[in-house]
């Protein structure tokens, strides 16, 4: 027996410490009451944790300045005070902590900064037992938009420029300028500057309002507006004088005026010259009227612009003073003649700045026969303009040059039209063309180029400054000398021996060039005009001329065996020779002051100018004035003819 109750006493040891270490009640003994809890009377009973049945965010979506409120509901099954931290999760802001959950059930918070965040609560009764819960967030940042352009009450015609500053603090997906029922998507130039270039021609003269609209990735929106006023420049129709006139001396000045918002309030304002002040002649209203006394002003020409109340500018008529003197004027139109071929003339109209009548590009061209008024109108390429000085005519229709920015010298393409199509013979930096013949040649990029239009074929040369003759022959100089080109073969006329060789002019037999050395910059060149005989034998013309290069045109030309060219005198001023195809040599001028080159005839006729003045030299008679130097000298059938403006006279 005695074995057996230490066996017992051993188990039920055993048992307890399995219950120390597992935390299992140990199994009672024999004939122990499982319903005795006399051992437990006085036990406190266990504390419960709180419930947090809801937390709620409103909003999720929240913007950056904006309260957000949070609330909750806790319950706790022991009845105790609940105690709770909210947490915002934003840098630099500390916790909320609400003493009492049930009579507190909600905060606002306002955040600073965008982004995202957690919210997280934490929730403890007396006895210190926890729950917790989260709920995400989205802060999103402000859009922030200012529109620079165009500024309040701007006026604007029929293009809108837009310029606007959009900042984000998330990356923007679009940002929209809109005018009427026209939207363009600004492009970013350079953060955080948007620019766009809205086309608004159809709308209506008066208050209209741009939009810029921006969202970002996140599908944020943000839109700013600003008023800007649609102010058309009034319309004005110069009566007297016509664009491209001459008028004589008592200039009446007759225009009409229309405005598409009111009374037409322009000034009208006479530039006299074009590049000098102005002298203002009033209100136009809806008609003005004036008689001027231009005499003064003879041999210039002049403007008429009209300034409305903005300060927009608008150009009616360009037109030349004249008494016109020995001319018969033969032909009229409203555009700028800038090439004469025969009874055919091509037309420029509609510069590209209106104010500025000598321009060099000209948005339209039209080739008119003079007798029966036929014309082709010309279809530029779009986004090209023609340029005054590189047009030539052929066959029926004219090979040009045209350009697409403001260089007054280099042109961008050659085109030929036929009077049904416009096709580009070239492309490259072209700063001279000639057309004769069947023929067009000009310079471009890696040297010259000659097109024959009968084949169609096109041919390059290298070399620079040149002439083109009707038969197909090119005269060119190159680095080291002055050569011809015709029919497949090369020759070189003259070498350069260290000298200089520039600008050959033919007459189809015979060539003339000018030859120097030294700087001519600087006045120290000494030069001749040299002639090339159809045998190939090299004349000296002039003699050697110290501190003088003359250019071809203005110091020298060649025409059917004629030769007209400058040289200066004791003083330095330049006078006018004529040599006859024999190799006579007079002296035409013997004025005090310099004289130039203008035209050289067939026959030995001698265009010259003087202080301002044009004068004509034929063969065995004296120097006679002519007129003014306006315009330019054309012979056409062996008739001087002096294009002025959009007017041909003829030399009587």
């Amino acid at each position: 027996m005695a074995a057996n109750s230490n066996d017992l006493l051993r188990v039920v040891l055993t048992l307890a410490t399995l219950t120390v270490f597992f935390g299992c009640p140990p199994p009672l003994p024999p004939g122990t009451n499982s319903n005795d809890n006399s051992a437990n009377d006085n036990a406190a009973p266990k504390n419960r944790a709180p419930v947090i049945d809801e937390l709620l965010v409103q909003p999720m979506i929240a913007e950056v300045g904006e309260p957000v409120l949070i609330s909750w509901r806790i319950t706790d099954a022991d009845g105790d005070t609940v105690r709770a931290v909210i947490s915002i999760d934003e840098e630099g802001r500390d916790d909320y902590t609400i003493s009492d959950t049930i009579s507190q059930t909600s905060i606002e918070h306002t955040y600073r900064n965008a982004g995202t965040a957690t919210i997280s609560l934490h929730a403890s009764d007396a006895s210190t037992t926890t729950s917790a819960t989260s709920a995400p967030i989205r802060i999103n940042g402000p859009i922030s938009i200012r529109i620079t352009t165009p500024s309040s009450d701007q006026p604007v015609l029929d293009t809108v420029q837009v310029n606007a500053s959009v900042e984000s603090e998330f990356s923007l997906e679009s940002v929209s300028a809109t005018v009427l029922s026209v939207t363009n998507e600004m492009t970013l130039q350079s953060r955080p500057y948007y620019v766009s270039e809205l086309d608004i021609s159809d709308a209506p003269s008066g208050p209209q309002l741009l939009i810029v609209r921006a969202r970002d990735v996140l599908g944020n929106e943000a839109e700013q507006v600003r008023g800007f006023i649609v102010d058309r420049p009034s319309l004005f129709h110069a009566i007297e004088p016509r664009p491209e006139a001459v008028v004589n001396a008592q200039l009446r000045v007759h225009v009409t005026c229309t405005d598409d918002v009111g009374i037409c309030e322009d000034e009208l304002v006479w530039y006299i010259p074009a590049y000098t002040g102005g002298t203002g002649l009033g209100q136009i209203g809806d008609e003005l009227i004036r008689e001027i006394d231009a005499s003064q002003f003879l041999g210039f020409y002049s403007t008429l612009h009209a300034y409305n109340t903005t300060g927009q500018l608008n150009v009616a008529s360009w037109f030349f003073i004249d008494d016109l003197g020995q001319l018969e004027r033969v032909y009229s139109a409203e555009a700028r003649i800038i090439q004469i071929a025969g009874n055919r003339v091509a037309l420029a109209a509609d510069p590209l700045q209106v104010d500025m009548p000598y321009t060099y590009r000209w948005k339209n061209l039209s080739v008119v026969d003079r007798a029966s008024g036929a014309a082709i109108d010309v279809q530029l390429p779009d986004g090209k303009y023609v340029s005054e000085g590189y047009v030539g005519l052929i066959g029926n229709g004219a090979v040009f040059g045209t350009r697409t920015n403001g260089d007054e010298v280099v042109t961008d393409a050659i085109y030929r039209t036929d009077g049904v199509s416009v096709t580009t013979l070239g492309q490259g930096w072209s700063r001279s063309i000639r057309a004769a013949g069947d023929f067009a040649a000009w310079s471009a990029i890696g040297g010259l180029r000659l097109h024959h239009f009968s084949t169609n074929t096109t041919i390059q040369i290298a070399g620079g400054s040149f002439d083109l003759h009707e038969n197909g022959l090119l005269v060119y100089a190159t680095n080291n000398d002055i050569r011809k080109y015709l029919e497949g073969v090369t020759t070189v006329l003259a070498a350069s021996n260290g000298n200089y060789l520039t600008a050959p002019q033919t007459d189809g037999e015979r060539t003339v060039f000018a030859r120097w050395h030294g700087d001519r910059y600087y006045g120290l060149a000494v030069s001749q005009v040299v002639l090339i005989e159809p045998n190939g034998a090299e004349i000296d013309i002039s003699g050697e001329m110290e501190y003088h290069v003359p250019d071809r045109g203005t110091g020298y030309q060649l025409n059917n065996g004629w030769i007209a060219f400058t040289s200066p005198d004791r003083s330095h001023n330049t006078q006018v020779w004529r040599r006859n195809p024999d190799g006579g040599l007079e002296q035409i001028t013997f004025f005090g002051d310099f004289s130039y080159l203008d035209a050289l005839g067939a026959h030995g006729e001698v265009f010259f100018i003087r202080a301002g003045r044009r004068y004509l030299s034929q063969v065995g008679e004296e120097p006679r004035e002519i007129d003014r130097a306006l315009g330019k000298v054309h012979f056409i059938d062996g008739q001087a003819f002096i294009a002025i403006g959009g007017s041909l006279f003829r030399v009587q």
